[in-house]
C-alpha cells in the first residue's frame, strides 16, 4: 500500500447525509449503484477536511505523490493513455464524494482533468480512501492523445491539482509538480505499433488526431477522450 506522508489542510464548510446512490467504495463518473451509503461521516466535523493523493501505477500499487513525483501513463480499454488519481481523505462525509484530477500545462495554461464520484472505505482511524484498485473511482485524466499541450508528456515538467468535494460542500485540495512517463513493456502487437511505441507516439508534443504511429515517437494513433479546457 502507498505511503501515508502527505495531508493537505483546506476549506470548512457544511456536513449533509449520505446520498442514496452509490454502493460502498466504488463509484465511477456518475456513481451508479444498487447499494445505499452507509460510510457516515470520516473524523470530526468540526475540523478542516484532509488530503493524501495518490496515482496507480503500471505495477498495479498505488503511489503516494509528493512534487517532482513521476506518475505513470496507462492505456485505458477505451485506448489514448490516462493518470489515475487516487485519494484518501479525513473530516469529511464519505458518502459520494466528488474527486476531480487536473493536469496542467504550466507554458500554455491548457489543461485535461477527469471528475469521479465514490464512496471512501472507512479505514478505521478517521481517514477514508477510494477502493484500491478499483479505477473507476481514481480520477481518469485522459493525458494522451495529446493535442491539447504544447508540451511533450514524458518529457516536460506539468502541474497536477486535485479536489476533493463531500456531499456537504467540505473541500480538499492539493496541487503538485509532476512529469509523467510511458511505462508499458514493449510489447508487440498483431498489427500497428507496439504499446510503449504508441505511448511515445501519442503522448509527443506536436501529436495531431488522425496520424498514424508507426516506429514510435512519430505519428500519433487513436486513443481515447477526456476533459479539456482552458486556463484558469
Amino acid at each position: 500500500m502507498y505511503a501515508r506522508s502527505l495531508a493537505v489542510l483546506v476549506l470548512v464548510a457544511t456536513t449533509a447525509a449520505c446520498p442514496d446512490d452509490p454502493p460502498d467504495g466504488t463509484g465511477g463518473s456518475g456513481g451508479d449503484g444498487p447499494n445505499p451509503c452507509t460510510v457516515g461521516f470520516l473524523g470530526d466535523d468540526t475540523l478542516a477536511p484532509e488530503l493524501e493523493v495518490f496515482f496507480y501505477g503500471a505495477d498495479e500499487l498505488d503511489h503516494p505523490i509528493a512534487d517532482d513525483a513521476v506518475l505513470d501513463m496507462i492505456e485505458p480499454p477505451q485506448g489514448g493513455r490516462v493518470i489515475y488519481v487516487g485519494a484518501r481523505a479525513k473530516n469529511v462525509d464519505g458518502c459520494g464524494v466528488l474527486l476531480t484530477g487536473t493536469l496542467r500545462d504550466p507554458t500554455t495554461n491548457q489543461i485535461r482533468f477527469d471528475t469521479r464520484t465514490a464512496n471512501l472505505l472507512d479505514e478505521g482511524d478517521g481517514w477514508g480512501s477510494v477502493q484500491p484498485g478499483v479505477l473507476a473511482a481514481y480520477s481518469n485524466i485522459p493525458a494522451c492523445q495529446n493535442s491539447w499541450s504544447g508540451q511533450t508528456l514524458y518529457e516536460d515538467p506539468y502541474r497536477l491539482e486535485v479536489k476533493l468535494q463531500d456531499a456537504g460542500g467540505r473541500v480538499a485540495e492539493a496541487s503538485f509538480d509532476v512529469r509523467a512517463q510511458c511505462t508499458e513493456l514493449s510489447q508487440a502487437r498483431p498489427s500497428g505499433p507496439d504499446v510503449f511505441d504508441e505511448c511515445t507516439c501519442i503522448c509527443r508534443a506536436g501529436y495531431q488526431l488522425g496520424d498514424t504511429c508507426e516506429g514510435g515517437g512519430g505519428q500519433g494513433g487513436a486513443g481515447g477522450q477526456g476533459g479539456a479546457g482552458g486556463g484558469g
